[in-house]
């Protein structure tokens, strides 16, 4: 009874300091999402991704890195661009490179993976994406279907009509949008995320990890655990985290950050019914070729000496009692649970 109950305040102890950690870069990600979602008019992305082009994949990745949108609720803004004149590669690009990254994963990252991850995980998800929009290059473009693409939003989070506001009514809009819809959709994945964290940190011996977790056999393990999950970039990033503490390889976790949020049946289901069987392929084989060469190439330039290329996860070094990090933890628990939709409605 002892040992189940150390276990027990153990895992409870290592949730609590992950939830710490992460928690005030979390509530940076979610400011900065609401400022992109204030200024960025969808209209104008729209516009940049009709032609059939490298430059439009380039533009969808571009467009796509920054936007805090996870696995499901990037897929009604994709199809929304491609019934608006996106073409096939600006499309796939714009859905591998959006929900692997944005702007909150990538604080979230900093916190809880280091500065060297949180630089290569929007690399590799550029690189995939870009990949993504060549391979669509050589696809036929075929008529549209139709058919409504339900998302997991509270409120879709396709663009459509964008009304004529005031700047502080849009940035009132934006962040009002970031704190209530936004995090509505985060807070499920990234509980459950933080909750799965916790248990590898608590239950995976360090040394089973540290001796399997290494190579491209365990690239391609990792990639085969994050396909079916459904889980968004930001709550991936805690189970990355616990995986880089018990000795997987900074190159394997990399390739789990972008199986995991790019690939699941819905998007698969979507791409394959709404642009073909040849745009899908392309999909896959840019993410399973994007996804091992970055990890490949992570793990050789923190392996060459010659590089000199230090890695660390930052977990372990962080303050986690600071005022801050209780602080903004406090905010969002706070967030999650009360009912914030009253302020919404009367803001409109």
């Amino acid at each position: 009874m002892n040992a189940l109950n150390e276990t027990l305040s153990l895992y409870l102890e290592q949730l609590y300091l992950l939830s710490l950690d992460a928690a005030p870069w979390l509530l940076l990600g979610l400011l900065i999402a609401g400022l992109i979602k204030s200024y960025i008019p969808a209209k104008f992305i729209e516009k940049q991704l009709k032609p059939a082009t490298l430059s439009s994949a380039v533009k969808g990745v571009a467009y796509g890195v920054p936007l805090p949108l996870c696995s499901c609720s990037v897929l009604p803004v994709a199809l929304g661009l491609k019934r608006n004149g996106a073409s096939n590669a600006a499309t796939n690009a714009f859905l591998v490179s959006t929900p692997t990254t944005g702007v909150d994963s990538i604080a979230v990252s900093y916190a809880l993976l280091g500065p060297i991850m949180a630089v290569a995980r929007p690399i590799a998800a550029a690189i995939t994406g870009i990949l993504a929009g060549i391979f669509s290059l050589f696809v036929k473009e075929q008529a549209l279907n139709t058919t409504a693409v339900k998302s997991c939003c509270k409120k879709s989070c396709a663009s459509g009509e964008e009304k004529a506001l005031s700047p502080l009514k849009k940035l009132s809009t934006g962040l009002i949008y970031a704190f209530t819809d936004l995090f509505a959709d985060l807070k499920k994945w990234l509980l459950i995320g933080l909750f799965i964290a916790g248990a590898v940190q608590t239950f995976v011996p360090a040394e089973t990890m540290a001796h399997y977790g290494q190579g491209i056999g365990a690239m391609f393990i990792a990639m085969l655990i994050g396909f079916p999950m459904y889980i968004c970039a930001t709550a991936s990033t805690p189970i990355a985290a616990s995986l880089l503490l018990t000795g997987v390889s900074p190159g394997t976790v990399l390739v789990f950050l972008l199986a995991g949020p790019a690939c699941n049946a819905a998007t698969l289901g979507v791409i394959k019914k709404e642009m073909g069987t040849g745009v899908l392929i392309a999909y896959l084989l840019a993410l399973v070729i994007g996804a091992i060469g970055s990890g490949l190439t992570l793990d050789y330039l923190i392996n060459n000496e010659l590089l000199n290329f230090e890695f660390q996860s930052t977990f372990d070094a962080h303050d986690h009692q600071t005022w801050y990090s209780q602080l903004s933890l406090g905010i969002l628990v706070l967030l999650a649970i009360s009912p914030w939709q009253f302020f919404k409605n009367n803001t409109k």
